[in-house]
């Protein structure tokens, strides 16, 4: 699993610009965080903002899982 995740993260990121800076990457990728807060009495979770790349950040994600045999 970890080769097919490799792959498409290659394939995905090769189609970027080099000029992108490191918040840019992150941004595409979709792995920048997201606060939620309204007012003084609502906070929530940061979580991630799931806005850009789905196939980088699947990849990624897939990428973490240990195949057990």
């Amino acid at each position: 699993m970890a080769e097919t995740s490799s792959i498409a993260l290659m394939d995905e990121l090769l189609l970027l610009s080099p000029r992108l800076s490191d918040r840019e990457w992150i941004k595409f990728a979709g792995l920048a965080l997201k606060a939620f807060e309204s007012g003084k009495s609502v906070h929530k979770k940061i979580c991630l903002s799931k806005a850009g790349n789905r196939h980088i950040r699947s990849a990624l994600y897939a990428g973490t899982w240990r195949q057990t045999a």
